[in-house]
């Protein structure tokens, strides 16, 4: 499919990235996957920290999200969503990882519909009470795809 948007953070860059304003999010070396640079959450004051992509997507079209993500602790403090202001299409909440202290790839598929907004935004929240390196993100792709998004039924 047609890329949207991607980070594997190589770059070290974070300016096209907006934060809360007590966000502690860097771009760290060895914490991506395969021990490149990746994104990491640190230690932030008060409660849900976040740090948001915003980008454009088609009215009735269908996308693709992938990302690895790593913890540490078992604590339930992350969400990853693509949301406009009025509708969420993807959902990610709780403690990600299903094995602590090893990398785990998280893809989904969600549906854009018939909605005059299409200006979304890819939000990673925190709780904002993490130890520095308890989480790291590496390799978010967002693509537009051309079939339908899983919907939970059988196929026949």
């Amino acid at each position: 499919g047609e890329t949207v948007f991607e980070a594997d953070f190589e770059s070290g860059d974070l300016s096209s990235w907006a934060t809360s304003d007590t966000m502690k999010a860097s771009i760290k070396p060895s914490i991506g996957k395969d021990f490149s640079k990746g994104l990491s959450i640190d230690e932030g004051a008060g409660k849900w920290q976040t740090i948001r992509y915003y980008f454009t997507a088609e009215e009735n079209a269908y996308y693709e999200i992938d990302f690895d993500y790593y913890e540490s602790t078992n604590a339930e403090t992350v969400q990853v969503l693509v949301r406009s202001d009025e509708i969420e299409y993807f959902y990610k909440s709780g403690r990600l990882g299903s094995t602590k202290g090893e990398w785990e790839h998280y893809n989904a598929r969600f549906s854009i519909g018939s909605h005059e907004t299409t200006n979304l935004r890819l939000v990673i929240c925190t709780d904002g009470i993490i130890g520095a390196n308890d989480k790291a993100f590496d390799n978010f792709v967002i693509r537009k795809i051309s079939e339908t998004p899983d919907d939970g039924g059988d196929d026949e």
